[in-house]
């Protein structure tokens, strides 16, 4: 009895041993997943932060781009009103010459007073044609 009290006794020591032996390898096995999981989260931290980066600067550009298209909105108004007054002069300039066609053929104009009128409106229309290039330069 005392002999089978022994064997159970090494049998109990052995069967432990080896639980210690196979907890001690599982320890290991899960310090190393620890390991690799601590190193995974330190990528993925510097990923983050190379995202927050890259985010704060696509924010920055596309403030910038908003206020390139309110300038150029902005621009694009003013070209408007500047075509819209050119409209309007050369209006003007057709209807001076509709009057002076008219005043030609109902009343008898010196050829002196109709060339130097010509040469006005000629001039008038050099003027706004110079003024419209330098705006399109603009």
């Amino acid at each position: 009895s005392e002999e089978k009290l022994l064997h159970s006794q090494k049998n109990h020591e052995q069967y432990v041993g080896q639980l210690e032996s196979r907890l001690s390898q599982e320890i290991s096995i899960l310090q190393e997943k620890v390991h690799q999981l601590e190193s995974i989260n330190a990528d993925l931290q510097r990923k983050l932060a190379e995202s927050e980066n890259n985010n704060a600067d696509l924010e920055y550009k596309v403030e910038r781009l908003e206020e390139n298209n309110n300038t150029l909105t902005l621009t694009l108004n003013g070209t408007r009103d500047d075509y819209d007054q050119l409209k309007e002069v050369h209006r003007n300039i057709q209807f001076k010459h509709e009057n002076l066609e008219r005043t030609l053929g109902t009343k008898e104009l010196t050829l002196t007073d109709a060339e130097a009128e010509k040469a006005q409106l000629s001039q008038t229309l050099h003027h706004l044609r110079e003024e419209n290039e330098s705006r399109n330069t603009e």
